[in-house]
């Protein structure tokens, strides 16, 4: 049996730095994928995203800010 470790990715956001994070629920099986709406959510809601590894909770590369 071959086994594969497949990571799930989440698209944190926050309005202000003080805010917890919250998430959309959706979930992306690719990085790519997860950045690219991390950028989208963050271009359209004037907000801070984050990408994090679900299970794990770490970040993985930096915040993306749109806040005015």
């Amino acid at each position: 049996m071959l086994l594969v470790d497949r990571k799930v990715y989440l698209v944190g956001y926050k309005k202000k730095d003080n805010d917890p994070w919250e998430t959309s629920g959706d979930s992306w099986g690719d990085l790519t994928d997860a950045q690219w709406n991390a950028k989208e959510v963050s271009k359209h809601g004037k907000c801070i995203t984050k990408v994090f590894v679900m299970n794990d909770i770490t970040p993985v590369g930096e915040e993306i800010r749109n806040v005015e």
